[in-house]
């Protein structure tokens, strides 16, 4: 083992101590396997941190990743190494207070493996599947058991779902009435608090028309019929329970001019039927500044559950530049 030089500090957010005015802190020195080189330090949501090492050298034509797990008392929880085949290079990263993945590929085979980090029981577990055509990876999303990819596939936005134990790859494709497969555009996917998946995708009617349509996905991966909006082109888009036992759906929609944010959205729904509809817009919303001109980015954030209804957070903000001038003279 060589003592790789870095020192991790923690310090508790919960309840720091006091001693003669100082906090207490606590530290630990890491230690990387032999001819292992540091990669990163992931935080593992609340829960701890991993440290991150791949072998500089082939090891029977394989790279060895070795993934340390760490608490928030910086105990050593527990080591996984991860074996790789030459040639499989990373592609994606997504870390949350939920999980950590990591997304390796080798393109030429068709192959792909995923590095899951549970972050609650700090367990590390790797996925593999096989498929054609994959250029980009979007977005990856775990929840019990199950890996979610959203992936660019010959130029498409589609939806990967692979089973954790048996590796079961399904291809899920999404169908309405009225509207042809090339007008679909799979623009967000989440699990809800039900841990049920759903899919957002968005539908190009006549001229500049666009409707939203929401699926819900089986954990077999069974596609049901959408839930269609009218005349909603979103940013962004959330969902909680609503009070009426059905779901709530908000987030951030564009202009019809499509040049910017305008408004913030609530829907809801029940019965796979939208009931309720209410639209704000940032021009008209008090203690709101209407960017309207200016290229503006929106982040809206999930639904909070009150007594009497529900909070939604949204914050808007634009890059501005400052500009300094210093002149200098020659003293004449």
């Amino acid at each position: 083992m060589k003592l790789y030089s870095t020192f991790l500090f923690l310090i508790s957010t919960l309840s720091i101590v006091q001693l003669s005015g100082q906090s207490l802190e606590t530290s630990v020195s890491v230690e990387i396997s032999n001819g292992h080189k540091y990669l990163a330090t992931v935080p593992c949501g609340n829960n701890g941190l991993v440290i991150c090492s791949k072998s500089e050298a082939l090891v029977d034509k394989k790279f060895e990743y070795e993934y340390q797990v760490y608490d928030t008392n910086l105990n050593l929880m527990g080591t996984e190494t991860i074996v790789l085949s030459k040639g499989m290079n990373r592609l994606a990263e997504k870390s949350n207070d939920d999980y950590i993945i990591q997304v390796f590929s080798n393109v030429i085979m068709r192959k792909f493996v995923c590095v899951v980090v549970d972050c609650k029981s700090l367990k590390v577990n790797s996925i593999e599947f096989k498929t054609d055509g994959i250029t980009e990876i979007k977005d990856v999303i775990y929840s019990e058991g199950d890996l979610v990819v959203q992936a660019k596939i010959q130029g498409i936005n589609r939806l990967i779902k692979v089973n954790e134990e048996s590796s079961k790859l399904n291809m899920l494709s999404f169908e309405a009435d009225g509207f042809k497969a090339k007008n679909l555009r799979l623009i967000d996917v989440e699990y809800t608090e039900s841990n049920q998946l759903k899919a957002f995708v968005e539908a190009k009617g006549k001229g500049k028309v666009f409707d939203l349509l929401v699926f819900n996905i089986s954990a077999d991966g069974t596609v049901g019929k959408p839930i269609v909006m009218p005349n909603l082109r979103v940013w962004s888009i959330s969902t909680i329970k609503a009070q009426n036992g059905g779901e709530a759906f908000t987030g951030t929609m564009f202009h019809p001019s499509e040049k910017y944010l305008s408004a913030v959205f609530y829907i809801q729904t029940e019965g796979g039927k939208v009931v309720k509809t209410d639209v704000y817009d940032f021009s008209k919303i008090g203690n709101v500044v209407d960017y309207s001109n200016i290229r503006s980015s929106y982040i809206n954030h999930d639904l909070i559950k009150t007594e009497d209804g529900v909070l939604l957070i949204s914050e808007s903000y634009f890059k501005a530049k400052e500009i300094e001038q210093t002149y200098y003279t020659d003293g004449t």
